[in-house]
């Protein structure tokens, strides 16, 4: 890893976090029961669908930290609440890929997947399944 992709990085989470916010934000302004009632492709409502969104960055990120690696339950109450959440998720990634560095995008990470299954990855492999993912 070179320190110009280290940089690419730091460009496409905040992509990340810039695209994540406008749907929040846009969300914010529709009614919950609209929400919940719009089907989802991949989840049963489109609330629900924000709620994956976040909670599986939360998770990746966590996971790559060593730390709490899931939304809490607060989070999931309101758009409002989600939004709080996901700013200090923001932050969070932020702050952990402005520290970059080659040896830590290197580093071994377990990732236990939600069947309970755990493989090895690399830090960096994590990272771009966390931003690939809200991208789909």
């Amino acid at each position: 890893m070179s320190s110009e992709w280290i940089k690419m990085l730091g460009v496409i989470a905040r992509q990340d976090v810039y695209a994540n916010q406008i749907v929040l934000r846009e969300a914010s302004q529709i009614d919950r029961a609209i929400l919940e009632a719009s089907a989802s492709p991949s989840r049963g409502s489109a609330y629900q669908l924000l709620i994956h969104l976040v909670g599986v960055e939360v998770n990746y990120l966590g996971q790559i930290l060593g730390g709490e690696h899931v939304l809490s339950e607060q989070a999931r109450r309101s758009i409002a609440e989600l939004i709080v959440a996901a700013d200090a998720h923001y932050a969070r990634l932020l702050g952990y890929v402005d520290g970059l560095t080659e040896r830590e995008l290197a580093r071994a990470v377990s990732f236990r997947f939600s069947t309970g299954a755990v493989l090895q990855f690399t830090a960096w492999q994590l990272l771009t399944q966390l931003f690939m993912h809200s991208a789909q």
